[in-house]
């Protein structure tokens, strides 16, 4: 049985979900209620609009890297959308009531390319910051010549979990090399979350993006 807050206008809540009711010319009329993403009225919508939020705040940090390197599997679906539905469904997590990124499933890059064999591996030796993966071309239409290409994410402070800085580039390393080496720079310090990705040497085809983990430099 549903609870209505006044016998003549108000929102009641049973098993059939949310309904508001209301009077118009001495009968009272009900309907189903939805609050306006906008205005949200429950502790869903409140979560459905924080989740849409930090997932359009990593579309836009990623977007200069989605133009290249996000293939969208859905014909007529842009490739941003499909990152904002991905990012959406599978890369947040529920800390207490704020969503905050999963890093290890966030992606950077999105196709049908085979992409890393895991474990793959970051690490810092000097000023140089050295990924490694294992070859495994020939699995899946994985080639040898497959590119890598890595791809930094500059965080901050926990006062910023997103700082909005992305800097990535195509190497001359290929997937049977199995590693790549990246020294420092003015450009690339900081605190980075580090991505990887391999694209088909004609460029047509890309590769999930990878996470190696998150370094200092």
């Amino acid at each position: 049985m549903a609870r209505i807050s006044s016998p003549w206008v108000g929102i009641g809540k049973g098993k059939m979900g949310e309904g508001i009711y209301y009077e118009r010319k001495g009968k009272i009329y009900s309907k189903q209620y939805r609050a306006h993403i906008n205005q949200p009225k429950t502790v869903k919508h409140e979560l459905d609009w924080g989740n849409f939020r930090v997932s359009q705040k990593i579309c836009n940090t990623f977007k200069i890297v989605v133009k290249e390197y996000w293939k969208s599997a859905k014909e007529g679906q842009t490739d941003l959308n499909s990152l904002m539905s991905y990012t959406r469904l599978n890369a947040l997590q529920l800390v207490g009531d704020v969503w905050e990124p999963d890093w290890e499933k966030v992606r950077l890059a999105s196709g049908t390319l085979v992409g890393f064999k895991k474990p793959v591996t970051i690490q810092v030796v000097g000023d140089n910051l050295i990924f490694s993966w294992e070859d495994n071309s020939g699995i899946g239409g994985a080639k040898k010549d497959d590119y890598f290409v890595y791809m930094l994410l500059f965080t901050s402070t926990a006062t910023d979990k997103i700082y909005g800085q992305v800097k990535y580039d195509k190497t001359t390393q290929t997937r049977k090399d199995e590693s790549f080496t990246l020294e420092k720079t003015v450009q690339i310090c900081g605190n980075l979350r580090v991505y990887g990705c391999f694209v088909s040497a004609d460029g047509k085809k890309v590769s999930d993006s990878m996470y190696f983990g998150e370094v200092l430099l």
